[in-house]
């Protein structure tokens, strides 16, 4: 049981982190086939990370729902679709569309995977678990920029999504027939209006915050969605503290510890994202990079990570 549910998260994990870090380096040349500049391209992972964002939370009400087996299965599904789907695109707003796609099986696939790790490995090996889940972690966004790259060069950008297919497919077969089910423990009301609020709080600040470059901070089209998707956030706090089975629990906030640990790692992973999806972008239009050229040129970020894996679980 408990090598099935490693062996089903650590390629699930691996797919859906490679899936970003592999997108990057191809950007440029997405950008150049479809006709669009370098700061329009951002919304091919906008519309990834605003679907994650949205359904990371619903994760936890559908896996109490379904079951983690069912849950797992049918976003690793989708996930293999979607990536298929993104490489038929023809144009960048369909290539967003199924990227859209990607993100809400992704949103589901870490969660939930997380809980069956929890569930399945008992108090005292957790930390031998921690290192499974660290793995795709620390050699997804290594290999990501390479292998993109050489497929980039090699191929075609195509390759980046169509990658992902023999290694959904195999987690799907492998989850089908081995993979344990963890029942739900009954889930409450689906809160409607948290996910509501959440979701279109996050997709209006995102959008302004993505084609303000283009269209300038003071246009409206970029103020009033702005001002919104302010409003719905902030209204969405007031309901989820409110609510009796809220979406996202925002009273775990109280726990210093929680609170401390949440506001030290927005600056490291918005630089750390960050980084992944200038960096590429700059060696390739601004210093002439060929792809796998940038994708060598980005690897060595992730070699702090891999590090740091190995370390901290002896400290």
């Amino acid at each position: 049981m408990k090598t099935a549910v490693a062996v089903v998260f650590v390629a699930a994990n691996f797919m859906a982190i490679m899936d970003t870090t592999i997108v990057n380096v191809a950007l440029p040349t997405v950008g150049r086939d479809f006709g669009v500049d370098a700061s329009g391209l951002s919304a091919v992972n906008v519309g990834y990370l605003v679907a994650l964002a949205v359904f990371i939370p619903a994760s936890g009400w559908l896996g109490n729902r379904f079951g983690t087996r069912r849950t797992v299965l049918a976003a690793l599904l989708l996930f293999t679709v979607a990536s298929g789907l993104c490489a038929t695109a023809g144009s960048l707003g369909t290539l967003t569309g199924y990227r859209i796609l990607q993100g809400v099986a992704g949103g589901l696939l870490t969660p939930v995977g997380m809980t069956m790790m929890l569930r399945a490995f008992p108090l005292a090996e957790r930390l031998r678990a921690q290192k499974y889940i660290m793995l795709p972690t620390a050699v997804a966004p290594a290999l990501g920029p390479v292998l993109g790259g050489w497929l980039v060069d090699s191929v075609s950008w195509h390759w980046v999504f169509l990658v992902n297919l023999p290694i959904g497919a195999l987690a799907l077969l492998f989850g089908v027939l081995f993979l344990p089910d963890f029942p739900g423990r009954g889930a409450p009301r689906f809160d409607g209006p948290g996910f509501v609020l959440a979701g279109g709080g996050l997709a209006a600040v995102l959008y302004s915050l993505t084609e303000a470059p283009d269209r300038g901070w003071g246009s409206p089209g970029i103020l009033v969605p702005l001002a919104g998707g302010l409003v719905l956030l902030a209204a969405m706090v007031r309901w989820e503290l409110r609510a009796e089975h809220p979406m996202i629990d925002l009273r775990i906030t109280q726990d210093q510890l929680f609170r401390t640990t949440q506001l030290a790692l927005l600056p490291i992973n918005a630089a750390f994202m960050g980084v992944l999806y200038l960096y590429p972008l700059f060696l390739q239009t601004a210093l002439g990079y060929d792809v796998l050229r940038s994708g060598l040129a980005t690897f060595p970020e992730a070699l702090g990570m891999m590090t740091a894996s190995q370390i901290v679980p002896l400290l």
